[in-house]
């Protein structure tokens, strides 16, 4: 299902940034149009986590970590973009418009997702697999951490020695 440009400009337009990341972690007014407050995304001690609710974005200098509000909510929600936009609507109280789609355009979306769904439970699996089996345990020696090589020998790349 895809929304149109404009559901997803209003429900931009709807959410309160300040309250969405209030849910997540303490803010407080630092300056005009600014928010600081402890990451959501790490450990911390101090606040590096800054909310502006005019631009709605966020951005920590702790880990980088920045986006806009639905950036946050797939991250803290763990969710895709359609998931994320569905959530605010519903929070927010915004009815979404969804577009016509191509029947083709669809049915290509949807094969689309279903490898994507296999090839992550496919991964999941080997994951597990190497982990956990017993006849995987060469695989999981050879993957272990070794020390490095010693280098040959000094280099010298002054030109004219």
């Amino acid at each position: 299902m895809r929304f149109t440009a404009d559901s997803r400009d209003r429900v931009r337009d709807a959410v309160d940034m300040v309250a969405l990341v209030s849910d997540h972690t303490e803010l407080r007014r630092a300056g005009a149009s600014e928010y600081v407050g402890r990451c959501p995304f790490h450990d911390e001690r101090t606040p590096s986590f800054g909310v502006n609710p005019i631009e709605k974005v966020y951005y920590c200098f702790g880990c980088q970590a920045s986006g806009d509000v639905f950036t946050f909510v797939m991250e803290t929600e763990g969710l895709d973009f359609p998931g994320a936009l569905q959530s605010l609507a519903d929070r927010f109280g915004v009815e979404l418009q969804t577009e016509q789609e191509d029947p083709k355009a669809a049915e290509r979306r949807q094969r689309r997702e279903r490898l994507q769904s296999l090839l992550g439970r496919a991964a999941t699996y080997y994951e597990r697999y190497l982990w956990e089996a017993r006849e995987a345990g060469p695989a999981r020696d050879y993957r272990r951490p070794r020390p490095p090589a010693p280098r040959p020998g000094p280099y010298n790349f002054s030109s004219g020695a």
